[in-house]
């Protein structure tokens, strides 16, 4: 049996960065911010098992040192929305993790 999983989805991301000048030294904070909201979502074919609408909130974050290392943070989910990954007839439904932080650095040369 296939499943086929049907949704409308719209995003909007706010993207900001900032600069100061201070002593010589260039200090650059990036941030975003995106707005994802689900609706109409069909975890089967008959389009009989649906789940409410939702939405979720991601942010993103990154600084970059001495040019050529940068370091983020990436949450998503931020505020630990619950919400089905997967529906099913029987009680084997798939729940999204909730919150998510990711973080590194990236050398780039």
């Amino acid at each position: 049996m296939s499943s086929i999983i049907l949704c409308s989805v719209m995003s909007a991301t706010y993207a900001s960065s900032t600069s100061s000048t201070k002593k010589g030294y260039t200090q650059i904070i990036d941030a975003s911010v995106t707005v994802n909201y689900y609706a109409d979502i069909y975890f089967d074919n008959e389009n009989t098992l649906s789940t409410s609408d939702y939405y979720t909130v991601d942010l993103a974050v990154a600084h970059k040192f001495f040019n050529h290392l940068t370091a983020y943070v990436n949450v998503d989910n931020l505020f630990n929305q619950k919400y089905p990954i997967f529906l099913s007839t029987s009680k084997a439904d798939t729940i999204a993790p909730g919150i998510i932080i990711i973080g590194g650095l990236k050398f780039e040369f």
